[in-house]
């Protein structure tokens, strides 16, 4: 699961997209064409349950980003801005570490989908890590 929303904010930020309030309750899935809203929390409760090599996971990078829906962009703006960026991912990652003990590893899962899938990802990383 955590790959599928890494995967749909690289591409939200490769378009130059910033939530700018990126939480687990902003984001909603999308399941047999019938959006669920539910908070990724819920999900995460259960991930231990899910085979994240599993060959649906690794799918094209297409499949899993229209499986993520991110709501609420009352703070959002269209900005190129690195720092924006980053400052979305850490608001998510205090998200996921504040709900989710031990999560770290979620978090790295993440992180490695949103590398993939955002061009400029080495970047925002790096600001990130600042």
């Amino acid at each position: 699961m955590v790959k599928y929303i890494g995967s749909a904010i690289g591409k939200m930020h490769d378009a130059d997209i910033v939530h700018g309030d990126l939480t687990t309750s902003n984001i909603m899935l999308k399941r047999e064409e019938k959006l669920i809203e539910n908070e990724v929390s819920q999900e995460l409760t259960d991930l231990s349950l899910y085979d994240v090599t599993d060959t649906h996971v690794a799918s094209s990078s297409s499949s899993l980003s229209s499986r993520v829906v991110m709501i609420d962009f009352g703070l959002g703006m269209t900005n190129a801005v690195i720092e924006d960026k980053a400052v979305d991912l850490y608001v998510l990652e205090r998200a996921f570490t504040s709900t989710h003990p031990h999560s770290s590893h979620l978090v790295t899962e993440l992180l490695g989908a949103y590398r993939f899938s955002h061009r400029k990802a080495d970047s925002v990383l790096l600001k990130l890590e600042q």
